[in-house]
């Protein structure tokens, strides 16, 4: 999760940029349709034109929130991450801890007597009926 969060943090100008561009061109449809609905000669055109314009609003919207969220990625959760190291510099950054681990304990060896084996115990069940 933390390559996601660096990786928008390192590329989070030119993910605002294309936003933006992206943005404006929902902007322009919106207008565009907006011109549209009030030069509609008919009932359809004014519906079709609305719909586009909602269209584009709801695409601005979205745009919009992406952009929040990339921001918000870039200024906010990419500084607390903590510090990797290079690997010019040899040192690994998420080097996993030493754990020291008990010694196993001795397996006794059996002698001449048989390991001892569950008898499973019997079930009795009545006979079905023919019928």
């Amino acid at each position: 999760m933390t390559i996601v969060v660096e990786a928008i943090a390192a590329y989070a100008p030119w993910l605002l940029a294309l936003l933006g561009l992206l943005a404006l061109r929902e902007g322009a449809n919106a207008l565009r349709a907006a011109q549209d609905r009030r030069h509609a000669a008919f009932g359809l055109e004014r519906e079709s034109a609305t719909g586009r314009m909602v269209r584009a609003l709801i695409t601005l919207l979205l745009l919009g929130t992406i952009a929040l969220g990339v921001r918000t990625v870039a200024g906010v959760l990419f500084p607390g991450l903590p510090v990797r190291m290079d690997a010019e510099t040899g040192n690994e950054p998420f080097a996993a801890p030493t754990v020291v681990a008990p010694l196993p304990l001795p397996i006794e060896r059996a002698t001449d007597t048989p390991a001892p084996t569950a008898t499973p115990p019997r079930i009795v069940t009545a006979t079905p009926r023919g019928g």
